[in-house]
Formats: structure tokens, sequence, C-alpha cells
């Protein structure tokens, strides 16, 4: 029984694990959106300006 147990949190721990680095991998790409935008924006901002 105490084999299940310790199955049973070792297969938490590795969910858990995905979570996180599925969350990691969201907000990468988020940030990767972001300066994206803020670089089209100083873009247009200098194309504008010359």
């Amino acid at each position: 029984m105490e084999k299940v147990a310790d199955m049973d949190r070792e297969l938490s721990e590795i969910r858990s694990s995905e979570v996180n680095n599925a969350e990691a991998a969201s907000n990468n790409q988020w940030r990767s959106y972001e300066a994206g935008k803020r670089n089209e924006h100083a873009a247009v901002s200098a194309a504008i300006a010359n």
C-alpha cells in the first residue's frame, strides 16, 4: 500500500512539473509577442518621425 502512495505522490509531482513547464512556455510566448509588438510600434514611430 505504501508503494502505491509513493507512486501516487511521484505522479502528482510529475503533473505539477508539467503544469509549471506549460505555464512557463506560455509566459515565454506572451513575452515574445509583447516584445514583437513593442518592436513594431518603435518601427512605426521611427518611420513617422523620419
